[in-house]
């Protein structure tokens, strides 16, 4: 589904999401008895550009905003998922089966099909991207939220602590990771994400490359 609207010299088009979760919990303004392109024209024109992207909801017209980079006053927000539909801006360099972040300038996919990790990097780089690197925390916010519909652990573009970007491992963040346990494996230089503990907590963890897991592709827009 696809819907554009026109704002100012420029056209600004969104298109349905393609992951079936809808994550409530990036839901920071709730905007009652809206409409379609008035949802649009709100995410579109947030004073402090937070809007990431929004959700819809046909029955009721509520428009739901969200947002990565801010933390949500709003209260848990129960979605009717056979009526709503979450949006994200389109971008022409986006291959279909991608969602693009308005913010972080890329496009993602997730694969849910299980491969080694050579394997993984070999099918981004066909769709003309790679796995997904994350140095920045802008980025990791985006990441964080999107992945959270997908439990378990999946690929990213690291290897021997080097993002594909070129850059360097450096936990800034503070995520927890094993990348200095001294009990990983020497042929574990392969990087995933994934859930740890039952807190969910994303971490950081250096595999062996031959094993099958999902993965997760991007596609940055320059």
């Amino acid at each position: 589904m696809l819907y554009g609207c026109t704002l100012g010299n420029g056209e600004f088009t969104f298109i349905a999401g393609t992951i079936s979760y809808l994550l409530e919990q990036c839901v920071y303004s709730v905007i009652d008895h809206s409409s379609l392109s008035d949802c649009t024209m709100q995410c579109l024109l947030d004073e402090y550009n937070n809007c990431s992207r929004f959700v819809f909801e046909s029955d009721t017209q509520r428009c739901m905003l969200q947002s990565d980079y801010i933390s949500s006053d709003v209260p848990t927000t129960t979605i009717d998922t056979a009526q709503a539909i979450m949006f994200f801006e389109a971008h022409v360099d986006c291959i279909a089966g991608y969602d693009f972040d308005r913010h972080t300038k890329l496009c993602i996919n997730e694969f849910g099909d299980s491969t080694t990790w050579l394997d993984a990097r070999a099918r981004c780089k066909q769709d003309g991207g790679d796995l997904i690197s994350i140095p920045s925390l802008e980025k990791w916010r985006f990441v964080f939220n999107y992945l959270e519909a997908f439990p378990g652990g999946h690929w990213i573009g690291l290897n021997n602590s080097v993002w594909m970007t070129g850059e360097p491992f450096k936990n800034a963040l503070g995520i927890p990771n094993n990348l200095l346990d001294v009990n990983v494996t020497s042929d574990a230089t392969c990087g995933r994400l994934r859930f740890r503990g039952l807190d969910q907590h994303k971490c950081y963890e250096m595999n062996p490359c031959s094993e099958k897991k999902k993965f997760v592709c991007e596609i940055q827009i320059i």
